[in-house]
């Protein structure tokens, strides 16, 4: 993937920025859907194992390449520090959201999950000592009320013995909220690694790390059961290991230096509606009213705290600042 100016000079420009978003925008949304249509035939933990370890893999020469042109050495605290994040994202945040989309449906998980910039900012005002301002209380409030309003089947399938909660045990709810809000702390940790080391190399090393961390809890809690998988799933695990784990991120990061950081957030923002089609047409999952108006809030509450009255933000991270400050 090659981006010097002088001779593909197209890939240094805004268009090309957005055609890069785009595409990571589509293969964002299709994760759940894809992973949904194969849980029965292969472990969903370690469908999460094998997406990031691959995926990582993916990444890898990017991030060597990046460390060999800014001269990035990383240092015991780093490896440490990469270790920890990985775990965060990978064996405890994706795995919850895998166990979300197995015991709930790939639409109201990728809503659900879509609320982790919130959470983001939660995170960020004690670890980044970010500021919280009133734009950012009012969306969470209103995004709040949102999580509230799509829990409400779930909800009611507890309190109401004839209700069987729309289908979905309150778990489907509850895991992709869990797996938002451990996200956000990854998110929040890792804005602070991704600005000494750069994102690409913190993804690669973190996938890695992480996935390896997962890998003995699958054996401990699936046994050698686990492993077992009909082939017909390999193409959906190439798919969403080196397409939506490898070079979905290539595109994201190059598409944010290009663009901007405030207009690439917009992923966040697009999936969970593209996401939401997708399991329509493709699973045949039913998208309630109490799942459209607790999305709307939800979405709304997030545009509120994260653009109204907000300058679009230039990407920097491709100014890696690793030499001025140790993790």
């Amino acid at each position: 993937m090659n981006t010097d100016s002088g001779r593909f000079p197209f890939t240094k420009t805004k268009a090309f920025g957005y055609i890069c978003i785009c595409i990571t925008v589509l293969f964002f949304s299709t994760y759940e859907v894809v992973n949904k249509s194969i849980f029965n035939r292969i472990d969903p933990l370690f469908v999460n194992f094998l997406r990031f370890f691959i995926g990582g893999l993916f990444i890898l020469p990017f991030a060597l390449k990046e460390q060999r042109e800014k001269d990035i050495r990383l240092t015991k605290n780093d490896i440490l520090s990469l270790i920890i994040i990985g775990g965060l994202n990978v064996a405890l945040s994706m795995s919850l959201l895998q166990l979300a989309i197995f015991y709930g449906n790939a639409s109201l998980s990728a809503l659900l999950f879509s609320c982790n910039p919130l959470f983001v900012s939660l995170f960020a005002l004690p670890l980044l000592g970010e500021s919280f301002d009133k734009n950012k209380i009012a969306g969470l409030c209103l995004s709040l009320i949102g999580i509230l309003v799509v829990f409400w089947p779930g909800i009611q399938g507890i309190l109401d013995t004839s209700s069987n909660g729309a289908g979905i045990p309150l778990k489907g709810f509850i895991f992709p909220t869990l797996a938002a809000i451990v996200y956000g702390l990854y998110t929040a940790l890792g804005k602070k690694y991704a600005a000494s080391m750069g994102s690409i190399i913190m993804n690669a090393y973190s996938f890695i790390f992480g996935s390896i961390i997962l890998f003995p809890f699958v054996v401990i809690f699936k046994g050698t059961s686990a492993f077992a998988m009909d082939m017909s799933v390999i193409p959906q695990l190439i798919y969403i290991s080196i397409f939506v784990s490898g070079l979905a991120y290539i595109l994201y990061f190059i598409g944010l230096s290009l663009v901007g950081a405030g207009l690439g957030s917009m992923v966040f923002f697009i999936k969970p509606v593209v996401a939401s089609v997708l399991a329509a047409v493709i699973l045949g999952e039913h998208i309630s009213a109490t799942h459209i108006i607790g999305g709307s809030l939800i979405l709304g509450g997030l545009a509120i705290s994260n653009f109204i009255g907000r300058n679009t933000r230039t990407w920097e991270d491709s100014k890696s600042r690793h030499q001025q400050k140790s993790i």
